[in-house]
């Protein structure tokens, strides 16, 4: 644990510039004063959203390659008549 009085910062953050056309600055002013946030905490909510939305679709693209490569086999996942329904308390 950091102490608050350490020069170490408490929250490991780091600082990122990047360029934005006019008409991109101008909507993210717009939108974050409405939504009343920073340009920071909506670019940070943007980009977790994006590399969660980029996480997801590797997982599907993993899983329907998965599938291609070893299909489900004829059978593979019937069940038994007795399984098929809830038993009786």
């Amino acid at each position: 644990m950091i102490e608050a009085n350490s020069r170490e910062p408490v929250q490991s953050q780091r600082e990122s510039h990047r360029v934005l056309d006019r008409q991109r600055f101008a909507a993210l002013d717009r939108h974050t004063e409405a939504l009343g946030l920073s340009c920071s905490a909506f670019v940070r909510d943007a980009v977790g959203r994006e590399l969660r939305r980029q996480e997801i679709k590797d997982l599907d693209r993993r899983y329907r390659e998965g599938y291609e490569k070893f299909p489900v086999e004829p059978g593979e996942f019937d069940l038994e008549a007795d399984t098929e329904s809830w038993p009786e308390w």
